[in-house]
């Protein structure tokens, strides 16, 4: 296989990490980078076992890497990467080639993948959105109940609320100047009891957080508007409004006095607690 055969495994093991990562996290990511790896090398002449074993690990580290660097675009470029170079260099080793020369090339190629697949998956998500706010406002012209102000099922969750309280402790909120102040969030699932559990994103920037697609059994989202300075508006904004009926659950916006939710069929919002 040599340093092309692994650099071109270093390739698949991006790409895949950036795409199924998205969706299926750290398993996802090995398991297509597993894949990869195997039809890269069978492609190539190589042992497909090595292949396969290489894309795993290396999109499952190059999936770490992003998840660490907070995801987004520069998340998808530095596990490109790391990731890349890690599956070239090795692969390259182990048939026969140079470490050196199938690492640079393996980043190489891993970089270009990853951001192929970052912006297949931007393109993609943003499609879904669309689609989904062109049936919500389809649906618009239909009677659609108001939710209540009191007694959300979501927000007077005891478990629910105390991981609310925590993202916007963590998110640094306060009104003068900070870098590192940023959103913080995740989706609120039911498991089989009935009971609620919030399972956190990576934090985002100031004002911005990147959601993946919702897990199996989201009931909701949230995220915090943790900007609370003049010029700042602590109530949902048109993007979030989008968001939710993308995301087909309600969502609630965390911010210093008020939790706010967000109707996933119309974007209405509503007070859904104070705070």
């Amino acid at each position: 296989m040599g340093a092309i055969g692994g650099a071109l495994v270093g390739w698949g093991s991006a790409a895949t990490s950036a795409l199924w990562g998205a969706s299926w996290g750290f398993v996802g990511a090995a398991v297509g980078g597993a894949a990869a790896g195997a039809a890269n090398a069978a492609i190539s002449g190589g042992n497909i076992g090595y292949g396969a074993i290489i894309g795993g690990i290396g999109a499952g580290v190059g999936y770490g890497v992003g998840y660490g660097a907070g995801g987004g675009f520069w998340g998808a470029a530095a596990g490109g990467l790391v990731g890349g170079a890690l599956a070239g260099g090795v692969g390259a080793e182990l048939t026969g080639g140079d470490f050196g020369q199938g690492a640079w090339m393996g980043a190489a190629y891993g970089f270009a993948a990853a951001m192929a697949a970052y912006g297949a998956s931007k393109a993609y998500y943003s499609y879904q959105r669309n689609v989904a706010i062109n049936q919500a406002f389809a649906r618009s012209s239909l009677d659609v109940d108001i939710k209540p102000g009191v007694n959300d099922s979501v927000t007077s969750n005891k478990n629910v609320r105390s991981e609310m309280d925590r993202a916007w402790n963590e998110s640094r909120p306060g009104s003068g100047l900070d870098v590192n102040r940023h959103e913080q969030g995740g989706w609120v699932t039911s498991d089989a009891n009935g009971g609620l559990n919030v399972q956190r994103v990576p934090q985002g920037i100031s004002s911005e957080l990147t959601f993946s697609s919702p897990p199996r059994n989201t009931v909701a989202g949230f995220h915090t508007h943790p900007n609370t300075g003049i010029g700042w508006d602590p109530r949902p904004s048109p993007l979030d409004k989008s968001f939710t009926m993308w995301s087909g659950v309600d969502h609630y916006v965390v911010s210093e006095t008020k939790i706010y939710g967000i109707d996933y069929r119309t974007g209405n919002t509503w007070d859904a607690a104070t705070r």
